[in-house]
């Protein structure tokens, strides 16, 4: 039994040989793809594409190669984009949904500071104010941030109130390019206008109460932002094009 176990896995060896010069090959033609797109301002991400080739095969073949085309986004990324993409702004700007769109299309990892604040304290944000106050939530977001910040090749998106700390701004500069997410106040209320769980804007959002606070975060908003993007106006996958066309530019 053991000499046909070991027989059959010389070949499977063998066949991972080949595998991986042709894995090699394919990336080296990706990185051609990636130079190329750079030079002429194409998008990493081509849906598209990916769904011709997803549509060649079935199970588990198709689940390879969807891993084959993560791959190859995630080493254009690494080679085109260097460095993390931090989402800032206001809240109801999109920096979640966008953040999670970027990741997919780049092939990275997506961390959400307010969700991983909530994963460590063991309770939403609103009910960590009641019971700490703001200020203890502040000191918890700079925990996150200095622990997140040292990471390579991810899409951070914040809260809106990371970038109130020039510490914050200071540490997520060192590995990343800050894109502020803006949205017209009318757009935020219409977002959120119907969400509870905000503590900044109260029990219950109102409109005046976002004009404040936006007029009163605009300039350091604007001050720590790379690039700036407004997503009125501009579904999720739109916004998260835009970035990457205009990063890839070198656009501000």
């Amino acid at each position: 039994m053991m000499n046909v176990l070991d027989d059959l896995r010389k070949k499977i060896d063998a066949c991972d040989r080949k595998l991986l010069e042709l894995f090699e090959e394919r990336m080296a033609i990706v990185d051609e793809i990636g130079r190329c797109k750079r030079k002429h301002g194409l998008p990493i991400y081509d849906p598209k594409r990916e769904a011709e080739i997803l549509q060649r095969y079935t199970g588990d073949a198709q689940q390879f190669f969807s891993e084959i085309m993560r791959l190859s986004r995630a080493r254009q990324a690494r080679e085109l984009l260097p460095y993390n993409i931090v989402l800032i702004g206001f809240m109801g700007t999109g920096k979640s949904a966008v953040g999670k769109v970027l990741a997919h299309d780049l092939g990275r990892e997506f961390v959400d500071l307010d969700q991983a604040a909530e994963e460590r304290i063991g309770m939403s944000i609103s009910g960590f104010f009641k019971i700490q106050g703001e200020s203890a939530f502040r000191a918890l977001e700079q925990e996150l941030v200095r622990e997140f910040a040292v990471y390579e090749g991810m899409v951070i998106a914040c809260g809106g109130g990371v970038v109130l700390e020039p510490s914050n701004v200071k540490r997520l500069r060192q590995t990343g390019r800050l894109v502020l997410l803006e949205a017209e106040p009318e757009t935020i209320y219409e977002r959120l206008k119907n969400d509870t769980s905000r503590p900044v804007l109260g029990d219950q959002v109102q409109l005046e109460t976002i004009k404040k606070l936006l007029d009163s975060r605009d300039e350091k908003y604007k001050r720590s932002a790379d690039l700036v993007v407004n997503t009125d106006q501009k579904n999720v996958q739109e916004t998260a094009d835009e970035i990457i066309r205009r990063l890839l530019q070198g656009e501000s």
